[in-house]
């Protein structure tokens, strides 16, 4: 709970101070990589909390979570959560690095997942969201 708990203060860091600073294409993809590690360790307490297999390999672990969500907004922030891991290791292109309207371009086989200033806004509140959501059911059981 602790190793969360400090995930989110480096996530909540990243956003808050290192993107509104410093807007590289490092610096973005440190924050999707702070953010996906943050959703991992959420899926493994869950998965620990309730004495259920915990797959080694992040999509494996990912799937069985999913058999106990219910509710549909999480699902669909799972799925982008899907997204963003695979924009960490896919190629990048970046349009104005270092600029107010930067955009990073991740390419994910044929299609393309743009990210500008708006969206890395939009991937936080989610992030907060999804956090929001399971903080009860891990730290409750």
């Amino acid at each position: 709970m602790n190793k969360i708990k400090q995930k989110v203060k480096e996530v909540l860091h990243i956003y808050n101070v290192s993107i509104k600073n410093n807007k590289s294409l490092e610096t973005i993809k440190q924050f999707l990589k702070s953010i996906t590690e943050l959703f991992d360790l959420i899926i493994i307490e869950y998965l620990e909390k309730n004495n259920l297999d915990v797959p080694d390999s992040p999509l494996k672990r990912l799937n069985a979570f999913l058999n106990y969500v219910d509710d549909e907004k999480i699902k669909n922030i799972l799925e982008e959560y899907k997204i963003w891991r695979k924009c960490i290791n896919s190629e990048m292109t970046v349009i104005n690095e270092f600029r107010r309207n930067i955009k990073v371009i991740c390419k994910l086989g044929e299609n393309e997942y743009y990210i500008d200033q708006k969206a890395l806004k939009e991937i936080l509140e989610k992030t907060k969201e999804f956090y929001n959501y399971m903080k009860p059911k891990i730290w409750l059981k």
